[in-house]
């Protein structure tokens, strides 16, 4: 991609642009990535009159899959500051001090790992533009030879005496073939850096929707509903696919709960398998996972893979 259509896809110049020249862009970005199709221009807007995010946003079409542009630049991501104070300021009052006394609040806040929800520390990154698949799929819905595959041979492990669970025990070597599989050029999965942008479509509430808690007045969305964010992107599965070997990304609403507190988060939407973490389930949290590549619009010198857990996203 030439360098000025480069610098037109930086996220903040990007909502700045007039509606031509981001006409104009979107077509400079189909030249350079053969067989893809611009379908349409799309504005999305989430949160109140105060702290509304608008996005205009490319939607193309590739390989029989719809795919959001997704501005890049420099990007702020994960959590800044502390989890508490981050719960208490959203959270209604009654609730607050309900899962306090509980010791559910300081589980979450020091000891995210074990309450199975992990928040990425406050960060800063530069980011290039790319395409990502506007839904994600599982491993069965995309290829299910993939998934039979896997369970032909798995170890299937008795978890207790008498009692059989037909869990499937694979190495990472294993996950890595069936991801790869699902990633031909020019896809490739998300890095955690990405995924989080894109979930977070440069909000930097609490919520995506802003700081205001699922089921008030101030928030008409519930628990259990379909949502689409800024960027068109929809979101159906508890946890999702990375490059990163053993991390999963969580944003379904479909599956928030307070225990987990792994979706539903902008500031904190990374959901972490650490190594130590991954038992007998460890199949059966991929494949229910969901699975959204991205096609990458700037050369890259090396590919990313399935790569060991970075930094960023371990505990504070």
């Amino acid at each position: 991609m030439d360098p000025e259509t480069l610098r037109r896809l930086d996220l903040r110049r990007w909502d700045q642009l007039p509606r031509t020249t981001q006409l104009e862009t979107c077509q400079r970005v189909v030249e350079g990535v053969p067989g893809l199709e611009f379908r349409d221009l799309r504005q999305f807007t989430h949160g109140g009159a105060r702290a509304a995010i608008r996005h205009a946003v490319g939607v193309f079409r590739f390989a029989d899959r719809d795919l959001a542009l997704v501005p890049g630049g420099r990007i702020t991501l994960g959590l800044a500051g502390s989890v508490r104070a981050a719960l208490r300021r959203v959270m209604p009052p009654a609730s607050f001090a309900r899962f306090d006394d509980a010791g559910v609040i300081d589980n979450l806040a020091d000891d995210p790992v074990a309450a199975g929800a992990l928040f990425t520390p406050h960060r800063v990154v530069e980011l290039p533009p790319f395409l990502l698949e506007q839904a994600a799929t599982t491993f069965e819905d995309r290829d299910p030879a993939i998934d039979d595959a896997i369970h032909q041979h798995c170890t299937i492990r008795e978890e207790r005496p008498g009692h059989t669970v037909h869990a499937c025990v694979v190495d990472g070597d294993d996950i890595e073939a069936a991801l790869a599989a699902l990633c031909p050029p020019p896809w490739r999965l998300p890095t955690l850096d990405e995924w989080q942008h894109a979930y977070a479509a440069g909000g930097r509430a609490v919520f995506p929707w802003g700081d205001a808690w699922p089921g008030t007045p101030a928030c008409p969305w519930w628990f259990g509903e379909p949502w689409t964010n800024v960027f068109g992107l929809t979101y159906a599965h508890a946890t999702e696919c990375t490059a990163h070997r053993s991390v999963l990304a969580g944003g379904d609403p479909d599956g928030w709960s307070l225990n987990g507190f792994d979706a539903g988060i902008v500031r904190a939407s990374a959901y972490v398998m650490h190594a130590t973490q991954v038992d007998y389930s460890r199949w059966e949290s991929y494949a229910a996972a969901g699975v959204r590549r991205v096609i990458p619009l700037v050369r890259e010198r090396r590919r990313h893979g399935f790569r060991r857990t970075p930094r960023t996203a371990r505990s504070r």
